[in-house]
């Protein structure tokens, strides 16, 4: 870690008036989001699939993300919507 983000973080903390064990039990996310509230919040430019019904139709034989994708950017394609790449769909999917 750089000496800069060591000061940043330092300097983040002691604006929020936070110290050791106010930190110490909390999960890296949730420190992150106590020091920088907002960074790191946006919204994909892409459209997102009903991960949930990508999951259900996982378990079923002979389906694969490749599958899925396809019919994903299909629908993306008929609504106008952007279409995540194939890459970037397997990695949100895991």
């Amino acid at each position: 870690m750089s000496r800069k983000s060591v000061t940043q973080v330092l300097e983040a903390a002691d604006a929020a008036g936070l110290g050791w064990d106010d930190v110490k039990d909390r999960a890296d996310s949730e420190v992150y989001g106590l020091l920088f509230p907002g960074r790191g919040d946006h919204d994909s430019v892409f459209a997102q699939p009903d991960w949930k019904a990508v999951h259900k139709e996982m378990a079923r034989v002979g389906v694969t993300l490749k599958l899925l994708h396809g019919e994903y950017a299909d629908e993306c394609a008929a609504a106008g919507d952007p279409a995540m790449s194939y890459d970037r769909f397997c990695r949100t999917y895991q």
